[in-house]
């Protein structure tokens, strides 16, 4: 460091500075807003959220697609339970949450029949530099009603 008047180095510890420069350009992690969902099965529509977390520097995409999940006989089918869907998301730069909605599609319930039924929304081939979180498959519970849904 220099004397701004005289011109002259300092000299002494007192006289240094450290300085850290944070990385800020970082494009930040994609992951469900809730990674467990539990929807009514009498409304059409279940709208899942996802977001952009950590930072969201640049455009990043990710794709995603409704996926069978092995419950059993509480697998949720896709075109029998719920429309099959796939697509990709753009997050513009500094965009932070998207949503994806999926069609559930009316079904006849035999008298007494219960309607739990599981399938899964997963997120994957994220780009320029952007991660998945390690829960990338969203749980999907269809329920039979809007009292059991949260």
């Amino acid at each position: 460091m220099y004397d701004l008047n005289t011109g002259v180095k300092l000299s002494g510890r007192d006289t240094e500075c450290r300085i850290t420069i944070l990385d800020d350009d970082e494009p930040g992690q994609i992951a469900f807003a809730n990674p467990n969902v539990r929807h009514a099965a009498t409304f059409n529509e279940c709208v899942v959220v996802v977001k952009r977390i950590h930072s969201a520097d640049g455009e990043v995409s990710v794709c995603y697609k409704t996926v069978q999940i092995d419950q059993g006989e509480r697998t949720a089918r896709d075109d029998v339970d719920f429309e099959k869907k796939e697509g990709v998301l753009v997050f513009e730069h500094n965009e932070t949450e998207k949503e994806i909605v999926v069609k559930i599609l009316d079904k006849e319930l035999a008298e007494g029949e219960e309607r739990d039924e599981i399938f899964g929304l997963k997120l994957y081939n994220p780009t320029n530099g952007v991660k998945v979180s390690k829960r990338d498959v969203c749980h999907i519970e269809l329920v039979k009603d809007a009292k059991s849904a949260r």
